[in-house]
């Protein structure tokens, strides 16, 4: 029998707007069933990036991070060329691997 004012489960916040507790667990359990389960591109990939109506530099690089956009549901990725972040985010359709030459 718990006592009054005593505590029964624990879960753990995050502090969002103005100091109110956020909840650290997921709102969107649809969101996350649209996911897929793999990206096309890995980590530490080499890709080239395909001139498009969105892309005017052509680029050659690695991919240092890849991210889940929840609004579009698809993948995003990030690459660093010639040892430098490039902060343009990357879909599937403009990337293409590179075989290593």
């Amino acid at each position: 029998m718990a006592r009054s004012g005593a505590i029964t489960h624990a879960t753990k916040y995050k502090l969002g707007f103005a100091g109110r507790p956020l909840p650290t667990r997921s709102r969107h359990k649809d969101k996350e069933d649209e996911m897929e389960t793999q990206s096309e591109f890995q980590l530490g990939q080499r890709v080239s990036v395909l001139a498009n109506e969105r892309n005017h530099t052509a680029r050659v690089g690695t991919i240092t991070r890849v991210v889940w956009h929840h609004k579009d549901a698809c993948y995003n990725y990030y690459l660093e060329v010639d040892g430098k972040k490039v902060s343009k985010r990357y879909l599937t359709c403009d990337l293409t691997l590179r075989e290593n030459a």
